[in-house]
């Protein structure tokens, strides 16, 4: 399953809730709320039928399982807080989402370096800061500067307690405090802190996100705009209202991505479709990436698209997925004269083809005009049937 080897490859360990919110099933900032101690069960929060999740999580368990990976129990607690957070009321459900996996343990429990004094103190620093929990952190590096002043962690720790310090004030210069957060930031906190680094970070997220609201979007700096700082957050309405802000967004190879992402993680086919065909159409080695990296279920279609024979040029793969998946027309919007011709036509072909005749005049005038217009195209039309 490509998403529990994501988060292998990400954080090292599988981890349920963590599965899905890059499943699109659990938006972080409800997972903020709940961990803030402002939802009930963290079950009301996700997206879909609550047996379907049970099953994926199971299947993802199993798959864990198969890797050799070791189950361990999940337990969470508020942010600055010991009170364990409800998962479900479902009882299924809850086992299942307090299930993780990790990685055997490859050196003996006992450790002589890793039971110092020092070094607890230095995990402790780090655990509070990822739980958000600061007064815990300062104590525990108060203890760290008494117990072992040359710990090799304690200058790294000692930033980033200075940074949660500050951490809700809104920068007056949110370029420069972009580059920062990114340029030192980023790479110490998940040095550091491990999986916890984006839960320690978020904050900061949000106050540059904050204080980019009203920046206009410049595509020489593309990472200055709300929909870059909402992206990060994993905020997919947030990027989706950011994007449709700028006037000009379909024109914005950069911005249609995002938009693109978003709609994805929301679960809007549609909307995901129509960014993926504006990128097809207008800036195809963008479309390319995006689909070299995978999107909804093409990458069967755009593996087989590019081992085609006569070939197809990238703009005209809207196109060719009309031919191969005809029922597609059945709910993709009616196309305009903004499509391509050869678009159009095969849209029209294969919506009419549960009502139309194969000799219907109609059907006979469109296919003759798109043996015309594109010959390779229509090759793959005419095998198709």
């Amino acid at each position: 399953m490509a998403a529990v080897d994501q988060l292998l490859l990400e954080r090292g360990e599988y981890r349920p809730i963590e599965y899905l919110m890059l499943d699109g099933r659990l938006m972080y900032p409800d997972y903020e709320e709940w961990r803030s101690g402002g939802a009930e069960a963290l079950d009301e929060l996700l997206f879909g039928d609550r047996d379907e999740i049970l099953g994926i999580l199971r299947q993802a368990a199993e798959y864990a399982r198969t890797l050799g990976l070791v189950a361990e129990t999940v337990r969470y607690t508020a942010w600055g807080g010991e009170d364990p957070l409800p998962l479900s009321r479902d009882e299924r459900l809850a086992a299942v989402l307090e299930e993780g996996y990790v990685k055997p343990p490859e050196r003996p429990q006992m450790d002589l370096f890793m039971d110092t004094a020092g070094s607890s103190l230095a995990n402790g620093v780090a655990l509070a800061l990822g739980r958000r929990d600061l007064p815990e952190a300062e104590r525990c590096l108060e203890a760290l500067h008494q117990a072992d002043p040359g710990n090799p962690r304690l200058g790294g720790l000692e930033r980033l307690v200075s940074v949660a310090q500050q951490a809700q004030a809104v920068p007056d210069d949110p370029e420069a405090a972009l580059q920062r957060l990114e340029g030192e930031w980023l790479p110490l906190a998940d040095e550091l802190l491990g999986a916890d680094s984006r839960d320690f970070l978020m904050p900061l997220w949000r106050v540059i996100h904050q204080a980019l609201q009203e920046a206009p979007f410049d595509p020489a700096r593309p990472r200055c705009h709300a929909s870059y700082t909402a992206m990060r957050m994993r905020d997919w309405a947030a990027v989706v209202d950011a994007v449709e802000a700028v006037s000009d967004w379909p024109g914005q190879p950069v911005l249609v991505r995002r938009h693109l992402r978003a709609a994805e993680q929301l679960r809007q086919t549609e909307s995901v479709m129509a960014d993926l065909f504006r990128l097809c159409w207008h800036f195809p080695h963008e479309a390319a990436a995006v689909l070299d990296q995978g999107v909804l279920d093409l990458p069967r279609p755009w593996e087989r698209f590019n081992d085609l024979e006569p070939e197809l040029p990238v703009p005209q793969f809207p196109a060719w997925l009309l031919i191969v998946r005809p029922r597609m027309a059945a709910w993709l919007p009616e196309p305009d004269d903004r499509q391509p011709e050869e678009y159009r036509l095969l849209h029209a072909l294969q919506r009419s083809l549960s009502r139309d005749r194969p000799g219907d005049a109609k059907t006979v005038q469109r296919r003759a005009r798109l043996k015309e217009l594109e010959p390779d195209l229509f090759h793959h039309y005419v095998r198709n049937l």
